[in-house]
């Protein structure tokens, strides 16, 4: 193929998939995106040292992050701009990375298959979360890192034995340093590489046993496997009670979520095949053990698969022609795929056994493999025909991916949008139900979203927090002004927990909102003698003595309701009303700009800014 064309191909994929991500770009904050607002290093990155920096569990990817708010602020859509320009790049390499391993493998004419697989890679709708989904960009930074540490590598393998090589393998190194840095999927890159080796010989060692290839590169390796064991040995000691990741989640031990992992690798299989009934939240709960049915019968098809691989490698090692390519290249990609996916779906316990982003790297590998066996069916079957007929069936099945992927893409854009196709795939997850709620709660859809809060505390998942539920459930009551039903769910609470300050923050929330305001009194100090800085209790508190005039111990109450994550919006604009009436209008400045901008409900910010513009704040 000539390279101008091949060129034009190649930007033709890239606005394809520019296009295909339109309808996410000006999507809202999903899930743990929320938190990267309130993350010092991200609100503030010159006000932290190294130290900071290097304790932060993925620093490179915060530091986008950081750039990002700097740049735009909390406009989203320069932030899914971000995520969509390093997909871009992941895909520039990927077509680089497979050019390359195909023409290792032998395939002859190999431009096209390449563009066909960075097509599958760019546009495959598993890719979405790993895109649309600001937090995750992490997934598709340290894959497009560890792809360019690869081809210094494969470089390196074709270089002279000179200062080139060393040069090569320094950039691999950095790059592979820098990978890790955004999230720890990097490590297994030197495996990789010598996978690579053994299955794809360049010419200079074709004549070379597999294992002498990877003996030749074994001092070169060492110290990639070096970099990799010291960033795993820390981030797993990042890890330590963080109960989301590590060795030390209740109930998950490395033995039982290994079994599990035994079950979703094969569902992660099914969807790069056939990616129907893709959801964000999977309820995918964790096997009981090895001797699980479903987790025996995993286990023997991804050992199938490994030594199928294998075996296909070894029997084409030596044989020319494209179906021997063809074999070679697959058997690499399969490989490559489960040694991609090493990280998060081996031993070490994750709180979601099966999360679709983790797959983005290991479709380069797949993506590698259908391409080079299509490109070798289609030149049997189709002859002198074949650059037309392989074209159209690529064609139609780009076109097919790149659809689902907008609609899948379109998913990530509301809260409510999001959480509804969500809970359509996982009903019975009390987290969905929960998050579902919150949605809808915040759309005034108050029926549904107590609905939706009930079927969450129905589902008992150990996960979800009940305090949290009660809350949802008795705010909801409040906005619907049914406070003797809101009062019948606290004083069951109550009488389980006598002194639960969850309970009687909330008690303060009815009587305060729709009961007897004087009421919120007794049960506010009860709570904040169990826990001095319970901010519902300080919230409520702080607004009755601003009622009653009494602006200093208010502003002191709001002051340190302030502190807590997540506050109501509606806290700051009171502390700022507090704070004019003193007389302090730089601080009342400050406390409405934060009720203005923080998320929260629209009346409270338009409140915030009306104060504002009357006290002429800049």
């Amino acid at each position: 193929m000539r390279r101008g064309v091949e060129r034009i191909l190649l930007v033709g994929l890239l606005a394809a998939t520019a296009a295909a991500y339109l309808p996410c770009v000006d999507g809202e904050f999903l899930l743990d995106d929320e938190q990267l607002l309130g993350d010092p290093l991200v609100l503030d990155p010159f006000a932290h040292g190294a130290q900071a920096w290097l304790a932060a569990p993925r620093p490179l990817a915060t530091l986008t992050f950081a750039l990002n708010r700097l740049a735009v602020g909390p406009d989203t859509r320069g932030w899914h701009l971000t995520n969509l320009a390093i997909h871009l790049a992941a895909v520039l390499l990927a077509w680089l990375f497979v050019r390359t391993t195909l023409a290792r493998a032998g395939l002859s004419r190999p431009a096209l298959p390449a563009l066909a697989a960075a097509a599958l890679f760019a546009l495959h709708p598993l890719q979405t979360e790993s895109v649309a989904y600001v937090i995750q960009r992490s997934e598709a930074l340290a894959s497009g890192l560890y792809l360019a540490a690869f081809l210094f590598l494969l470089a390196r393998d074709g270089a002279p034995p000179t200062g080139r090589r060393s040069a090569l393998l320094a950039g691999a190194l950095v790059s592979q340093g820098l990978g890790l840095l955004a999230k720890p999927i990097v490590a297994t890159l030197p495996v990789a590489w010598l996978l690579h080796a053994a299955v794809l010989p360049p010419p200079e060692d074709a004549s070379l046993t597999a294992w002498e290839r990877v003996r030749r590169r074994l001092p070169a390796s060492a110290p990639l496997f070096a970099l990799s064991v010291a960033s795993a040995a820390w981030q797993l000691a990042g890890t330590r009670d963080s109960g989301s990741a590590g060795l030390d989640i209740p109930g998950l031990s490395p033995l039982r979520y290994f079994a599990t992992q035994l079950r979703a690798i094969p569902t992660y299989l099914r969807l790069a095949v056939w990616p129907a009934g893709q959801c964000a939240d999977w309820d995918f709960p964790a096997s009981a053990g090895l001797g699980d049915p479903w987790t025996v019968a995993g286990g023997l098809l991804l050992l199938a698969i490994a030594a199928g691989a294998a075996l296909v490698a070894a029997r084409a090692a030596r044989r020319a022609g494209d179906g021997p390519a063809a074999a070679r290249a697959g058997a690499f990609g399969l490989l490559f795929f489960l040694v991609a996916l090493a990280p998060s779906s081996s031993v070490v316990p994750l709180l979601d056994p099966l999360a679709e982003h983790r797959v983005y790297l290991g479709l380069v590998g797949l993506a590698a493999g259908a391409a080079a066996g299509g490109a070798w069916l289609v030149r049997r079957l189709a002859g002198g025909r074949a650059l037309l007929a392989g074209g159209a069936v690529v064609a139609a099945l780009l076109l097919a991916l790149g659809l689902a992927t907008a609609r899948r893409s379109a998913v990530w854009t509301t809260r409510l949008a999001f959480w509804t196709a969500t809970a359509e795939r996982a009903p019975g997850k009390a987290r969905v139900q929960l998050n579902l709620g919150a949605s809808l709660f915040y759309e005034r859809r108050f029926e549904e979203a107590l609905s939706a809060y009930r079927r969450a505390r129905a589902a008992g998942d150990p996960s979800v927090s009940p305090a949290m539920i009660l809350g949802n459930i008795v705010g909801t009551l409040v906005m619907l002004e049914r406070a003797d039903e809101a009062r019948a769910e606290l004083a069951v609470a109550l009488r389980a927990e006598p002194r639960s300050e969850v309970a009687l923050g909330l008690l303060a929330l009815v009587e305060y909102e729709i009961g007897d305001p004087a009421a919120a009194e007794p049960p506010a100090l009860r709570a904040l003698a169990s826990d001095p800085e319970n901010p519902r209790a300080l919230k409520y508190l702080g607004f009755l003595r601003a009622d009653r005039g009494d602006l200093a111990s208010a502003r002191e109450l709001l002051q340190r309701a302030t502190a807590a994550p997540g506050v109501d919006t509606s806290v700051f604009r009171v502390l700022g009303a507090v704070e004019e009436r003193l007389g302090n209008r730089s601080a009342a400045c400050a406390a409405y700009l934060r009720a203005a901008t923080e998320p929260g409900w629209g009346d409270v910010a338009a409140r915030a800014r009306t104060a504002r513009d009357a006290l002429g704040c800049r």
